[in-house]
């Protein structure tokens, strides 16, 4: 498959599924299966918030949504955004670093009181 072909499905797929959830109410599959948010739970609200205008409300809902266009950027670049690919790996470290610790502050606030 080109990838050219595989970066239009990295980026239509969350997309449609998106426009699904936002049309249809599309629970969280992990949540439903295991019974705690993932770590991706709230983007979508997020989003929501973000095409709304509403900043306050998007980082409330789910603060790693800033990151989004850092991501997408990545997709399209075949994550090579600086000749130095320590930058690259250093700066995707710290995108999903932000979304580990997010969720651990999550689920430390809503399941053990934290």
């Amino acid at each position: 498959m080109p990838d050219s072909v595989k970066k239009l499905i990295l980026t239509l797929l969350p997309a449609l599924l998106f426009l699904y959830s936002y049309v249809f109410g599309f629970e969280c599959v992990f949540r439903r299966w295991f019974g705690i948010i993932c770590p991706g739970c709230g983007m979508t609200g997020a989003v929501r918030a973000l095409l709304a205008l509403d900043i306050q409300r998007a980082a409330a809902c789910h603060p790693m949504v800033f990151s989004l266009p850092v991501i997408l950027i990545y997709i399209f670049m075949n994550g090579r955004v600086f000749k130095n690919r320590y930058v690259n790996y250093g700066i995707l470290s710290a995108v999903g670093a932000g979304f580990l610790v997010n969720y651990l502050i999550r689920l430390g606030i809503l399941y053990w009181g934290g």
